[in-house]
């Protein structure tokens, strides 16, 4: 197959991913090489390069649409000259023009005398990224095993996974940015969500700190099931385990100790165990009441982690974006729902104790605890002919419902019409692989 010179209609635009790009040129002459002289009656358009980077795209998109082994044997700040395997006539010149900033492609000669590549080195996780953009934009969950199997259907050759997780990961950096930029850029983030939601309060602490920094008198509690999981490790078997979730569900501090010492009866090193625990976070007998919840797992922590998973792999920024987002649809929706019920409460019914109507206390402690009256508050009232929901706590009704949604989470702008705020940018933690 001859070679030719470029003519005026080769542009360097018609250099694209689907293999099309570098074809023959019409005209032929006796030489194995296209030559192009400076002289040559072409337009300055032909087989011009605004950059270098341009040109080398161009050159790996044929280079792996077509499976040749074309390396890049001269790269500097003048010329590029790629050539492919040893014995193949394939040769690719590009040097820059005089006095300009542009470069022209001299020669290109298309034959090939060698066999295929289907291992192309020029296949990297960059290259990949930048043809995966589309993919990850409407399927942000692809799984790395879809993208190795498009990749081999699309170009016949085979991937590692750790290559699919890093063309992945710089695909999330195009699309939203990288790790270190959108942490650079959180004071001015910071910013405009002070400017949209006037009131806003923004911690950078650890999850703990800020819990302890903006809710100081608020209760914390621990996880049963984890408490549990920790403790079996030590000490294992049934028993116990009943024992430690009656002890756990106790209300009143008689009903507790009681359970407490059984436990020391049957195992002293795992009463010792949980005695070391502070009692407060994992007993309803050492609840203060004023969360009126009796909570002891942390379900709703888990149902609302399970709702940004997505969310939790991208970085800083778009990862408290998903967040704000899910919470103005929730609120909106919390918000229109509750204006169709005109109910006064939530109604939701649960030895012998004492009662005090007045206080809004039984000795059994449910009520204190949950805000809802227990079987033994209900069994008074009824006998006062009184209505039970009375007596029901005021953060179980409608008004109290619609004051906790009635703040609206308002829209941001879009970043680059965030305000500087000129403070040293944020430094990102360390990634880890896991």
């Amino acid at each position: 197959m001859g070679a030719g010179v470029l003519s005026s209609d080769y542009e360097s635009e018609d250099l694209h991913s689907d293999g099309q790009g570098l074809t023959e040129s019409e005209s032929e002459s006796d030489g194995n090489n296209a030559e192009v002289d400076a002289n040559a009656d072409v337009e300055s358009s032909a087989g011009v390069y605004g950059r270098r980077p341009r040109f080398k795209e161009a050159m790996t998109d044929y280079v792996v649409e077509g499976e040749w082994g074309i390396k890049f044997v001269k790269n500097d700040k003048v010329r590029v000259r790629a050539v492919c395997q040893e014995g193949c006539k394939f040769v690719s010149y590009l040097t820059k023009l005089p006095r300009e900033l542009t470069f022209q492609l001299k020669t290109l000669q298309l034959k090939h005398s060698c066999s295929r590549c289907y291992k192309s080195p020029r296949m990297t996780a960059k290259f990949l990224a930048k043809k995966l953009v589309g993919r990850v934009k409407d399927q942000p969950d692809i799984k790395l095993r879809s993208i190795q199997k498009k990749v081999h259907k699309k170009y016949v050759t085979h991937i590692s996974q750790s290559k699919a997780y890093r063309a992945k990961a710089k695909v999330m950096d195009i699309l939203e940015g990288s790790h270190i930029e959108q942490y650079n850029m959180l004071w001015d983030y910071c910013e405009e969500l002070r400017r949209s939601n006037p009131g806003s309060t923004m911690l950078m602490k650890g999850l703990v700190q800020c819990f302890e920094t903006a809710f100081p008198t608020q209760e914390h509690r621990s996880c049963y099931r984890h408490i549990y999981n920790n403790l079996k490790r030590r000490h294992p078997g049934i028993l116990i385990k009943e024992l430690f979730w009656r002890a756990a569900q106790a209300t009143y501090i008689q009903e507790f100790e009681k359970v407490m010492s059984e436990l020391k009866e049957v195992d002293v090193g795992a009463h010792k165990w949980l005695d070391e625990l502070p009692l407060k976070t994992w007993t309803r007998s050492k609840f203060t009441g004023n969360a009126k919840s009796d909570a002891l797992l942390n379900n709703m922590c888990e149902c609302f982690n399970k709702k940004i998973i997505e969310a939790r792999e991208k970085s800083i920024i778009s990862l408290v974006e998903d967040i704000r987002l899910y919470l103005m649809r929730r609120f909106q929706y919390n918000r229109e729902g509750i204006l169709k019920f005109n109910l006064s409460c939530v109604k939701d019914f649960f030895e012998s104790f004492t009662v005090d109507l007045n206080e809004k206390s039984c000795t059994c402690q449910r009520w204190k605890l949950t805000g809802i009256t227990c079987s033994h508050a209900i069994t008074c009232i009824h006998y006062n002919k009184e209505e039970v929901d009375n007596y029901v706590d005021d953060c179980y009704k409608v008004p109290a419902y619609k004051t906790c949604y009635e703040r609206m989470i308002l829209p941001i702008n879009e970043s680059t019409m965030w305000a500087k705020t000129g403070l040293p940018p944020v430094k990102p933690p360390h990634l880890r692989r896991t």
